[in-house]
Parts: C-alpha cells; sequence; structure tokens
C-alpha cells in the first residue's frame, strides 16, 4: 500500500492536477474536502474523458470532473477483499480508508507477488 498519497481538492484547477501528475509520475489522486474526508477521485482517464466529451459545467476545477463513486477499502481488511473489489469492479486502485479519512492507495500491482499463504495480511 502506498501510504505516502498526494490529495487533491475540489476547488484545485485540472491542469495543475495533471502538472503533479506528471512530475509525480502518477495516474490519479483521491479528491478530499476542507475536513480532509475523501470526497472523490480524479485519474487521467476521467482528464481525458473530459477533454473527449466536454460537458457545460466543466469549469476546469476537479469537482467537475472526478468520479465522485469512489472504491475503498476500510483499514484492517484482509487483501482478498481488495482483490475481490478489483475483479468485480474492474479497477485499478482503492483508497484505503478509516473513518472516511485517506490513509494510503493500493492496485493490483502492490499485491503482486502475495500468495495464499499470505491471505491473512491486512492494509
Amino acid at each position: 500500500m502506498e501510504r505516502d498519497v498526494f490529495c487533491v481538492t475540489p476547488d484545485m484547477d485540472v491542469k495543475q492536477f495533471v502538472a503533479e501528475c506528471v512530475r509525480r509520475k502518477i495516474t490519479g489522486a483521491p479528491v478530499i474536502d476542507s475536513d480532509h474526508l475523501l470526497v472523490g477521485l480524479l485519474s487521467l482517464s476521467d482528464v481525458a474523458a473530459s477533454l473527449a466529451f466536454p460537458r457545460p459545467e466543466d469549469d476546469g476545477r476537479v469537482q467537475t470532473i472526478m468520479t465522485r463513486q469512489v472504491h475503498t477499502i476500510e483499514a484492517g481488511m484482509r487483501v482478498k477483499v481488495a482483490v475481490d473489489l478489483f475483479r468485480q469492479h474492474r479497477i485499478h486502485r482503492l483508497v484505503v480508508t478509516y473513518h472516511n479519512q485517506v490513509l494510503g492507495l493500493v492496485s493490483p500491482i502492490d499485491l503482486l507477488g502475495l500468495t495464499s499463504e499470505h491471505e491473512s495480511v491486512k492494509f
């Protein structure tokens, strides 16, 4: 699990988000509000979709194009739960949370190398 997570705010400029993604070599980030609670997720795929299919409400800010329904996994859950979520929803990242606050991100790549004998490993 990646614990040093770059998060963005809903009012951040999308161009600034893209620049940070390039600089940090990442493809997305959780969106948090002023109380540090998870409110969305923004990926470079969301940015590409907004460019390909612009909507009138797109104003250049993260909140207008972010994904609001975020797949999360609560801290302390078993790795098998994450694997099942990746398969079921065909997603590339899960936000690890504790009381809706972001603790980290986990991707399928993070799970490579784990074997069934490590099935009890927790996030």
